[in-house]
């Protein structure tokens, strides 16, 4: 009788966590269904205020100034990079339980 005890308070466990991770699914998303445009906004200006800073920043160093192309060919291997690593985390199963 006690292992019957423990599987009903273990499984009524797996149902409260369920619905506090559907609520807390459903909180976040709408955020940002409510706001879309000004999140998008504001991931744009994000996105454009690094970029400047790091034009700003190469622009400084005489040795990208000189060589412009290794800037270039560090982003493409960074890109190329970064690709592999998605494409490789996309094919692993992340399994939570």
């Amino acid at each position: 009788m006690t292992q019957n005890t423990e599987a009903d308070f273990l499984k009524d466990a797996e149902k409260v966590a369920e619905r506090i991770t559907v609520l807390a699914e459903k909180n976040n998303r709408s955020i940002f269904r409510k706001y879309p445009l000004t999140f998008s906004f504001f991931s744009l200006l994000g996105f454009a205020a690094v970029l400047y800073g790091l034009e700003r920043t190469f622009d400084r160093i005489l040795f990208f100034q000189n060589n412009p192309w290794v800037v270039l060919l560090a982003g493409v291997i960074i890109l190329m990079i970064t690709g592999t690593l998605y494409k490789w985390f996309q094919n692993k199963s992340v399994s939570l339980r």
